[in-house]
């Protein structure tokens, strides 16, 4: 998974609170695991019930459809609908595309990911 969310909750001044590391098996290209990665981080938000999030990705197709305003018609559109539709349910939810050098915590997360038997959670306590 190449997504990691940020809360913008004040005590954690935009720094990342919570990782999710999780086998996307079977998966025809990159970009539908792009896709697929930044639903399960939405839900994982939701889970965790963060209301302002940032998801950072580094598959600029993904991010490009994630950020259109119409719906996608590439072969992962619907789970970019998907994702869109969990995003509108938060408060606010951004979709920043980053450089692959600039996305280091979400690499180390899919190679865990690759190791692991399913899935892998962390979770920063934020004091309040």
């Amino acid at each position: 998974m190449y997504q990691k969310a940020k809360d913008n909750v004040p005590k954690s001044k935009g720094q990342v609170i919570a990782a999710l590391s999780q086998k996307i098996p079977l998966v025809q290209s990159v970009e539908l695991v792009e896709a697929m990665a930044a639903c399960r981080v939405l839900l994982f938000a939701k889970e965790l019930s963060l209301f302002d999030v940032e998801i950072e990705g580094d598959c600029s197709r993904v991010l490009a459809a994630l950020n259109m305003a119409r719906s996608c018609s590439t072969l992962f559109g619907h789970v970019i609908d998907e994702c869109k539709s969990l995003g509108a349910s938060l408060r606010s939810c951004k979709f920043n595309h980053v450089r692959r050098e600039g996305n280091r915590l979400a690499h180390a997360l899919a190679r865990r990911a690759v190791i692991s038997a399913d899935t892998d959670v962390w979770v920063r306590k934020i004091s309040t």
